[in-house]
């Protein structure tokens, strides 16, 4: 035991030695060391609170024009492609599942669609550019490998809810 003695203090000293040395830095020597390898932090911190202020007044602006997008994505690899042009936009998107794809470009006096994706695999692809209506669309899929394409829009589209339940299906509406 007291040839063990010896040994066991010096583990046990080197054990708490890093508590006792470390270096406690001022805010000025972190500037000072981060100058040193050539990095500034104060510009990218400026530039990061001036777009979310930017952000939050589009925010802001939206809200008070009427639009809204509500967006719920819930597994994995989910993506969604929303461009809208618009006085007045309302959408919900509800992707639940693995790989799903929304893409939507509309143009348009008054938008309104809801998208349910509930499964795998699922795709969106909707088009409709340059239209003078108000489109009311309502899109679902329930199952896995279904796939929408929808370009365009007319008056009998304007108002279009499409259903698909199943697997590996496909549909395509073209509106002139």
């Amino acid at each position: 035991m007291k040839k063990l003695f010896p040994y066991i203090s010096i583990v046990l000293l080197f054990s708490f030695a890093e508590l006792f040395c470390q270096e406690i830095k001022t805010p000025a020597q972190k500037n000072r060391d981060l100058k040193v390898i050539g990095v500034t932090e104060t510009p990218f911190l400026e530039n990061q609170n001036e777009q979310s202020l930017q952000q939050l007044e589009i925010n802001q602006q939206l809200f008070q024009e009427g639009s809204s997008v509500n967006l719920i994505q819930i597994g994995d690899f989910n993506f969604s492609n929303i461009n809208t042009t618009s006085n007045d936009v309302t959408l919900s998107l509800n992707q639940t599942g693995t790989n799903n794809y929304i893409n939507i470009d509309k143009s348009a006096n008054k938008i309104s669609q809801s998208v349910i994706q509930k499964g795998n695999n699922n795709f969106i692809q909707d088009q409709s550019i340059y239209t003078n209506t108000t489109i009311l669309n309502k899109f679902t899929q329930l199952g896995d490998n279904l796939s929408l394409y929808n370009f365009g829009s007319n008056s009998i589209s304007a108002t279009m809810s499409v259903l698909q339940i199943g697997n590996q299906r496909s549909v395509i509406i073209i509106n002139k």
